[in-house]
């Protein structure tokens, strides 16, 4: 009987577990869609607020970094966005949209190396047709 309530004891914290984790995932999941409508609706403040909650949920997860650039570049606070792109690239050095929006503000703050070198990385990582912003590169 003594192994019996172990064995239901473990597997009711298991269960509990991936529940819970299941949860979050589908939370984070939720707060990226809705930031994502209200970045299309140009409402960059309640978009960057769900995209900060999500990243309360997964402070490892590059897309909500991502996200956050985009709210911060429509809001034209390119720094925050430039910061934020960065950050959404540490986590996913291969996330060749994220070199594309960093290359774009770092061209509106007059970074121009940086700015060729981000759209040559966003090109090796899949993004196409950025043969004319190159075309001013070295």
């Amino acid at each position: 009987m003594k192994n019996f309530i172990k064995i239901f004891a473990v597997i009711l914290t298991l269960s509990i577990v991936t529940v819970g984790c299941v949860d979050k995932k589908e939370e984070y999941r939720t707060l990226i869609n809705k930031g994502v409508k209200e970045l299309y609706k140009s409402n960059y403040d309640v978009a960057n607020q769900l995209f900060e909650e999500a990243l309360q949920l997964d402070s490892n997860n590059s897309e909500a970094y991502f996200y956050l650039c985009q709210g911060k570049f429509g809001l034209a606070d390119y720094k925050s966005a430039l910061t934020y792109s960065t950050k959404a690239i540490d986590k996913n050095p291969k996330f060749g949209e994220a070199y594309k929006s960093r290359a774009q503000i770092n061209f509106i703050l007059n970074n121009f190396e940086a700015s060729c070198a981000d759209y040559k990385k966003a090109m090796q990582f899949g993004i196409k047709n950025l043969d004319n912003y190159l075309n001013y590169c070295d």
